[in-house]
């Protein structure tokens, strides 16, 4: 029946006094779980982001190797960001320091060529969507991104940067076992105005090297 749950399925089968033969029906109401539909940051939350990894830490002081730096411009390229805000960009998100704390997980680009950015943004890993919060580093242009969806999944953090309603990028971020880099499986999708299914339009593996910096 319409709105019916698991408990009701179990009751069912238990007050049921002649025994259920088929065995397929049998799995079927045993693996029974609801479907998530994707349309939004939000509903792409997985089950497993409620026991993450306890030992997830991505803090530490990073450079983007130069493949990633060309993905994140030609992106922006795609969804028309200009070219002199994309090669500032280029230049600002090299070097970045990340401060992870419990659902917390700030980003900090230390390069003097951020210009008018304010070169920091801030994460909370709790799967809702949020307002993204690194300006643009110039003044009086919108930040390329509109809003975030955060959230620990396993061992890896995930990131749905959306550029806008119809052009978003998704991040699955792990770092190697010897803590010196940081890998993440990378797709950029699309969507139709007014349609709720994304198309992946690009899937790359981009990283960023531990190192030091003088900040």
């Amino acid at each position: 029946r319409s709105g019916a749950t698991m408990k009701d399925l179990e009751k069912l089968v238990k007050s049921n006094k002649k025994p259920i033969k088929d065995k397929t029906i049998l799995e079927q109401i045993q693996n029974f779980s609801p479907r998530v539909e994707s349309d939004s940051p939000t509903k792409q939350v997985e089950k497993s982001w409620l026991k993450p990894s306890e030992n997830l830490d991505l803090s530490g002081t990073w450079r983007r190797d130069v493949d990633t730096l060309q993905i994140l411009e030609k992106v922006r390229s795609d969804i028309g960001v200009p070219w002199i805000v994309r090669k500032l960009y280029k230049k600002m998100e090299e070097d970045f320091i990340i401060d992870m704390t419990g659902n917390k997980m700030e980003l900090q680009y230390v390069t003097k060529k951020k210009m008018m950015s304010n070169g920091c943004c801030t994460y909370i890993l709790d799967g809702k969507e949020r307002p993204f919060t690194l300006t643009s580093p110039l003044p009086l242009q919108k930040s390329d991104r509109a809003s975030y969806c955060a959230y620990r999944v396993g061992n890896a953090v995930k990131i749905v940067h959306n550029y806008d309603k119809n052009n978003r990028m998704c991040r699955k971020i792990t770092v190697t076992e010897d803590g010196s880099k940081l890998q993440s499986r990378t797709t950029y999708e699309t969507r139709e105005g007014g349609s709720k299914k994304w198309t992946e339009r690009g899937r790359w593996i981009t990283g960023a090297n531990k190192t030091k910096i003088a900040v």
